[in-house]
């Protein structure tokens, strides 16, 4: 079986703070008007740094605050017994990044969902390694620096049954998540202000640990306690998420990073700090010698795209250490921890062949340090043991880190013992739930030798004649939005290529090959379990808690996938608040026709609105 023809859409930004969802674009037209309904999960309608850079505070981008329907930040009676901050400010003491704590307090970071840190995004990268991990349905999660809960509220609404716990140094994100809790009514979401270094053993065990946007910003002595927190805490067959700046990706960006702190060196506000640094950038963008200098003007073009909170608190954090892979799995090491993977599939380039031969030709011993000019310690026996076992896995994502100059990991942890199948066998994959990111392009035809292709809204493709690949990416796209089981993919593609179930089981190792092609490019996602989220709207149709109460004061919008989607759309962000699940259609239209232009029909407006909605996620079962 030849492989297939896999052309991959440009990677994303590495450390975006959005999704990886596709972006679509829907029409209603109306008489003498078209309403456009833009979902784009692929950039923020939030002000870039340039944007911002008038020093006065209405060009920037204000936090998050509640609709005027909502309570005010719950008093600090309602929190938890609060830590004492008074020595919040000594440098190595605070688990938050140390441009000043309080500097979270005036300009907030970002807070809203990432999709791979979701219990069920983490158990299905664990089925896919052998690693059966708790069920989410019923898991327990801890957040570090969970800023206002974006991520992890949405998540504790989605799994009823789990039980959610999020810490941050930042009072007024805490409050207002706390006001977002209220609001919702949730039992099993809990923030905590307080610091990352009182996080001890009586706060209980977790089945899954997030550690976004952490690690590197913080002083050396709460880097280890947030792997001593995982050592301790993190249940037997648990998996943690913790992401970090690497190296060698992240050289690109230092000269600039220290560029911007010299300009703005000796400003204390942080407001008045990032204003300063804007107008540098935003100066040098459109200087010459950018035009003459292209790895400079692209690094000022990423930094443009940025909200303007990401770069007060990452670019211009006082603290900020990019780290080799492999040094970052050897401190995990120290504390009995094992590299599983990355976030998703893609990053882990697992079909990079040149890594793989790399790591195989690699002669050195992971029982000393890797790299002895940067002054690594040489790992204890306990360390050494788990990196010399995981030898091949660890030299080959640390090579293709090199090739693909990577600047940013989001690596999944579990505890050293874990039983894993590196492999991704086939015997991971009867369980495994796949589910279609590509869709035809013309005709497929599984029972012949001609050529079909498939492509994905990121922009990849694939090109194949093999009937049994075709029968099976044609069933995925006929079942989508639902997911198939590989078996039951199998069986459909054997249907429709008019093999015999021995000829489709003798086939399946190669199949499950390509599936796994396909998921490194974003062409097929897979789940431990399928998500639950409606294909077309009841008739008394439901959008998410989350999604209504969002959509009332923001047009950045968490779906049933634990997606960020950015709706510009104010007609649709006008509907979304009255679909509770009692109002019926008709209804719906007659409360839609007052905001429409005279000689539209409400109904088929209201039916485009919704077959969005439920396409994209945005609607319960």
């Amino acid at each position: 079986m030849s492989n297939p023809e896999i052309c991959e859409s440009e990677q994303p930004e590495p450390n975006s703070e959005v999704s990886s969802a596709p972006a679509v674009e829907l029409s209603a037209k109306l008489a003498g008007n078209s309403v456009a309904l833009g979902w784009n999960a692929a950039r923020s309608k939030r002000p870039s740094a340039l944007q911002s850079a008038a020093s006065t505070s209405e060009g920037r981008l204000p936090p998050r605050t509640p609709s005027p329907e909502l309570p005010g930040p719950r008093s600090s009676k309602c929190r938890l017994a609060l830590p004492d901050l008074s020595q919040a400010n000594r440098v190595g003491e605070t688990a938050r990044r140390v441009s000043t704590p309080f500097s979270y307090d005036q300009v907030p970071y970002p807070s809203h969902a990432f999709a791979r840190t979701h219990p069920s995004a983490l158990a299905s990268m664990a089925a896919l390694f052998g690693l059966e991990a708790p069920a989410p349905a019923s898991c327990r999660v801890l957040e570090l620096g969970c800023a206002s809960g974006g991520n992890l509220i949405p998540m504790a609404h989605g799994l009823p049954g789990a039980r959610c716990v999020g810490v941050d140094l930042s009072r007024r994100q805490v409050d207002e998540g706390l006001a977002w809790i209220e609001e919702l009514g949730l039992k099993n979401c809990e923030l905590r202000y307080g610091d990352i270094l009182e996080i001890d053993d009586s706060w209980g065990t977790f089945d899954y640990v997030i550690a976004h946007g952490v690690y590197s910003w913080v002083p050396a002595n709460v880097q280890r306690h947030i792997l001593t927190i995982l050592e301790r805490s993190l249940s037997p067959n648990g998996v943690a998420y913790v992401s970090f700046n690497a190296l060698p990706g992240w050289t690109n960006r230092t000269p600039i990073r220290d560029l911007l702190l010299l300009e703005s060196a000796g400003i204390t506000d942080p407001q008045e700090r990032l204003a300063a640094a804007s107008a540098r950038m935003q100066s040098l963008l459109a200087s010459e010698l950018a035009k003459k200098e292209p790895g400079l003007h692209r690094e000022l073009e990423r930094l443009s795209k940025r909200v303007d909170s990401n770069v007060l608190h990452d670019e211009l954090g006082e603290l900020n250490e990019p780290l080799y892979y492999l040094e970052f799995a050897q401190r995990a090491a120290e504390h009995g921890l094992a590299m599983l993977g990355e976030g998703e599939l893609q990053a882990m380039d697992w079909f990079l062949e040149d890594a793989r031969e790399a790591a195989a030709r690699w002669r050195g011993n992971l029982q000393k340090s890797a790299f002895p000019w940067r002054a690594m310690p040489e790992p204890s026996p306990r360390a050494a043991a788990i990196l010399e076992r995981d030898r091949a896995f660890l030299l080959r994502q640390q090579f293709a880190d090199f090739f693909r100059h990577r600047p940013f990991h989001r690596s999944l942890l579990v505890r050293g013992e874990a039983a894993l199948d590196r492999g991704a066998s086939i015997a991971s994959a009867r369980r495994l739930h796949l589910e279609a990111r590509a869709f035809p392009k013309g005709e497929v035809r599984p029972a012949d030798d001609s050529t079909a292709e498939f492509a994905a809204p990121g922009g990849a493709t694939m090109k194949s004649d093999h009937r049994m690949t075709k029968g099976m990416l044609l069933a995925l796209g006929q079942a989508h939005p639902q997911t198939l089981t590989f078996s039951q993919a199998l069986e459909r593609a054997s249907l429709s290529a008019g093999a015999s179930p021995e000829e489709a089981e003798s086939q399946a190792a190669d199949l499950w090959e390509v599936v796994l092609r396909c998921a490194e490019a974003r062409l097929v996602a897979i789940h431990a379990q399928p998500p639950a989220f409606v294909r077309l709207a009841a008739s008394r149709p439901r959008a998410s808690a989350i999604a209504r109460l969002q959509a009332r004061s923001a047009s950045q919008l968490t779906n049933l996938r634990h997606e960020s989607i950015e709706l510009d759309d104010a007609l649709a962000l006008r509907v979304i608040p009255w679909l509770d699940g009692e109002t019926d259609r008709k209804t719906l239209a007659r409360k839609l026709a007052p905001h429409l232009p005279p000689g539209n029909d409400p109904t088929k407006v209201l039916e485009s609105i919704l077959a969005g909605l439920a396409r994209h996620s945005l609607l319960e079962i």
